[in-house]
């Protein structure tokens, strides 16, 4: 693993950490709009931005845009650990009281993410969600994206028991140190890591409020819907019955 550092505060408000694989084209839009709008905000903050096995040149972009900009710190890791796995190796490293994840293609902007960092009020943690009916979609993901979406949403429902309209939504704000509390449990690295978060942080009596989004899709995902698709289940089940062997 390499690490590169920028000044950053000693003790941020909110750590963002942002996954990233094989993201040359889309992440620096992304950097730009968050550092822009948080640097305007009252809330001091970090950039974590954690490289997952990545085989184009985001690592020469997420480097210049850190010389540029200060409060960004850079892992990269050679070999793929997963998405999970870049948010679990974010979490350890994270400095901020809260700590925030989001996906590297800038499907949610920035001030939805201040919004969830406004509203977390007594929560211990909060979920951006597209299927509220509050929530604004300003550019649908493909029918057979959402059919997936809404079926893998069912199928989490149903085997671990957990109540959220959208798990999957690439942005979270919790405390660090419940989160931090839980992660040790969790094995899962791939697609599945979100659910199987959410199902491990309620079961421990965390609170997690659900919150509306204005949320846009993406082109040019990175995404093997088949092959995520019998991870991410795969994943579930193994997870359900790991739980229930445990008792």
């Amino acid at each position: 693993m390499n690490t590169s550092t920028s000044q950053i505060p000693k003790k941020p408000d909110l750590s963002i950490i942002i996954p990233a694989y094989n993201e040359e084209k889309r992440i620096l839009i992304t950097l730009e709009s968050y550092h822009s709008a948080f640097c305007k905000s009252n809330i001091s903050f970090e950039l974590i931005i954690v490289l997952n096995g990545c085989r184009d040149n985001t690592l020469d972009v997420v480097n210049h845009f850190s010389q540029k900009h200060c409060g960004v710190r850079i892992y990269n890791f050679h070999e793929a650990i997963g998405k999970g796995g870049a948010i679990l190796e974010g979490i350890k490293l994270s400095l901020g009281d809260l700590v925030c994840f989001a996906d590297a293609d800038g499907s949610t902007v920035a001030s939805e993410l201040i919004s969830l960092y406004h509203n977390m009020q007594h929560y211990d943690g909060i979920i951006a969600s597209r299927w509220m009916k509050e929530s604004t979609i300003l550019k649908n993901q493909p029918l057979h994206r959402r059919f997936c979406s809404r079926l893998f949403n069912y199928f989490v429902r149903l085997v671990l028991n957990i109540n959220f309209a959208d798990t999957q939504c690439g942005s979270k704000v919790f405390k660090r140190e419940a989160i931090q509390s839980v992660t040790h449990k969790i094995d899962v690295r791939g697609w599945a890591f979100d659910a199987v978060l959410l199902f491990y942080f309620t079961k421990e009596g965390f609170q997690v409020k659900e919150h509306p989004i204005t949320w846009s899709h993406h082109d040019a995902s990175t995404l093997d819907i088949s092959r995520t698709a019998f991870e991410v289940f795969t994943a579930i089940i193994s997870t359900r019955l790991k739980d229930l062997m445990s008792k």
